[in-house]
């Protein structure tokens, strides 16, 4: 672990981040390539050489149990390999340093029950029918790695706060890290800045509080709601976030109160086809909000399409359910409004204005970093005589002479760079 100081808006603060390794990971992701590599040649060698003395009749025992110890070394290799290539990318995960330096609409926000992440690390997604686009896969990519690489494909950067107290950050999202007593704050300002927050629904209580402040704080149309749960669990996570966002509505007054206090959860869909047997890992649907805060349960139902394999599938409510989800998100995004940032004050004492202090004119913005745009150089003015200044009636210093300077002083050069220009020696 590594404890560094920030400097946040209450004062400073320490944050426990996880202690990386560049060097550990990169060698761990690749003895885990070259591992699986070996790994599924030697399986394919041992079913080959069951095969051929099969074919040519002079398979023995001995051939059998070469071949069979072959196979399963192969895949024990490829499984050990990926796990290595996971734990080499937890590694070389990139960390937001500063939450607060993030750019206004430059990422997406991603917010979760922390013990959703276990979960998700286990479940490994259907391999996709591309042969080019499973070239660039990993093969032990997490579920969360596979939503990321979609939003961030389709929308933005994906961000999302470290679990306190990790040893390393998994792979996806990039993590920020935040202090235990003290992170609502910089969690409300990341929402406010965000051009998406996507939001896993949990029954936790600084799940529910992150539920009610993007209500708050957002339009519909910069919000979506992920469930990863059953019918029965997410009917107890509506009935917990009823509770939750009457008692937050009761805490505030004027618009934002009633908007909490209107806001409804829709009921879980059913499957299309109840009796079909399917098994569904990962997301079982997304709720999008219209522009009155009306939900709409989108649901991914394996039963609505067909195909032979898994892994069709996977492919068929991908095209049919969730790239049309994710076209409506990027509309909506277009039409929404742009986040509303509240600026912190300088830290600096205001300036005076050049020449202002006479009248009183006081500046308190920073002063401008902008240089002066060039001039370029043009033809020296002719040298003329000015006006003799007659002075004022009872002074006696000299008369001053509004002149422009004597010829050659300072178009020698404007007219040497001109002869440059049109190529002249």
């Amino acid at each position: 672990m590594r404890v560094n100081r920030h400097d946040g808006g209450g004062g400073q603060f320490e944050v426990t981040r996880p202690r990386q390794v560049r060097s550990v990971g990169c060698g761990a992701r690749g003895v885990g390539c070259v591992t699986r590599v070996l790994g599924f040649l030697v399986a394919v060698a041992g079913l080959n050489r069951i095969r051929t003395r099969t074919m040519f009749g002079i398979l023995t025992t001995e051939d059998v149990v070469i071949g069979v110890l072959m196979l399963a070394g192969g895949i024990v290799a490829v499984f050990t390999g990926s796990r290595l290539s996971r734990f080499g990318r937890r590694h070389t995960a990139r960390l937001v340093k500063d939450a607060g330096a993030l750019e206004p609409q430059s990422y997406i926000l991603y917010l979760r029950p922390f013990d959703l992440d276990d979960e998700l690390y286990r479940i490994k997604p259907v391999p996709v029918l591309n042969p080019i686009r499973r070239m660039h896969t990993p093969h032990s990519r997490t579920w969360e790695e596979h939503m990321v690489w979609h939003l961030r494909f389709k929308l933005g950067p994906v961000v999302a706060v470290g679990r306190p107290g990790e040893r390393l950050p998994l792979a996806g999202a990039r993590r920020f890290y935040l202090p235990l007593n003290d992170w609502k704050p910089t969690v409300s300002d990341a929402i406010r800045k965000a051009r998406l927050v996507v939001l896993a629904t949990g029954t936790s209580e600084g799940t529910l509080w992150e539920f009610t402040e993007v209500v708050r704080l957002l339009p519909p149309e910069r919000l979506l709601v992920t469930v990863f749960t059953d019918e029965p669990e997410y009917d107890r996570f509506r009935a917990a976030a009823r509770a939750a966002f009457a008692a937050r509505a009761a805490e505030l007054q004027g618009e934002e109160a009633r908007r909490l206090a209107a806001f409804r959860w829709p009921a879980y869909p059913p499957l299309k086809k109840p009796d079909a047997l399917t098994r569904v890992a990962g997301t079982r649907g997304y709720i999008v909000f219209g522009r009155d805060w009306t939900p709409e349960f989108v649901r991914i139902d394996p039963s609505a399409v067909r195909a032979l394999t898994l892994a069709g599938r996977n492919h068929a409510m991908t095209r049919r359910q969730v790239n049309p989800l994710m076209r409506r998100i990027k509309r909506g995004l277009a039409q929404a409004p742009a986040p509303t940032v509240i600026p912190a004050p300088p830290p600096y004492a205001p300036d005076v204005a050049p020449g202002s202090a006479e009248q009183g004119l006081v500046v308190s913005g920073p002063p401008s970093r902008t240089a002066p745009a060039p001039t370029s150089p043009g033809p020296p003015p002719p040298a003329t005589d000015g006006p003799t200044v007659p002075p004022p009636p009872g002074a006696t210093a000299p008369p001053r002479r509004t002149s422009t300077p004597p010829p050659g002083a300072g178009s020698r050069r404007g007219r040497t760079r001109r002869c440059r220009g049109r190529g002249t020696p």
